[in-house]
């Protein structure tokens, strides 16, 4: 694609501020955090209510949700990272504080704590069936192996058997034909 101007809810806002994830991106002015992208962690900030928010991604920048939505919080700091973002930031008065605290514990993301616990819970229960799935196939290779070598076993053996008799009767035959030679 190529690099051109973001639109979105940011569009009429002064941007002073920016970070990237991995699947999405974040900005911020002095009092709104905008997100767009991948919305699988609830990193852009949109609660799944919010209609901006259709399927797994947000295509363009859109505001974020939770106490610095209506403008009465002083952002100071963005971060994102691999599937976590983080907007830090102040009150203007003592009004926005307390809607903060009335707020979800976690809603810049738009979900709880406890959803987001849920879906870490989720996330790592699918990587270790991912694993186990992976692992699986080595498995059965290995037993599959296991069970070739014992089934070679008896077949080893008796190959090693029939060439013990073979180097006896060799040794027989060499000492009738020295006896033979003996006796002439």
């Amino acid at each position: 694609s190529v690099p051109g101007l973001v639109g979105g809810d940011l569009a009429e806002d002064k941007i002073k501020m920016v970070a990237a994830g991995e699947y999405f991106s974040l900005a911020a002015s002095e009092h709104h955090v905008y997100g767009w992208g991948g919305t699988g962690y609830k990193c852009t900030g949109q609660a799944p209510s919010n209609p901006k928010v259709s399927g797994s991604t947000i295509d363009v920048p859109a505001r974020a949700d939770g106490p610095t939505a209506d403008g009465s919080w002083r952002i100071l700091s963005l971060a994102a990272g691999f599937q976590h973002a983080m907007a830090i930031g102040i009150p203007e008065d003592s009004s926005a504080l307390a809607s903060a605290s009335t707020a979800p514990s976690s809603s810049f993301g738009g979900a709880s704590v406890q959803e987001n616990q849920q879906q870490l819970q989720l996330e790592q229960q699918r990587r270790e069936q991912q694993e186990q799935e992976q692992q699986q196939p080595r498995l059965d290779e290995q037993q599959r192996k296991e069970q070739q070598e014992q089934e070679q076993q008896p077949q080893q053996q008796e190959k090693e058997q029939q060439q013990r008799q073979q180097e006896a009767e060799q040794l027989r035959q060499q000492e009738e034909q020295q006896q033979q030679q003996q006796q002439q």
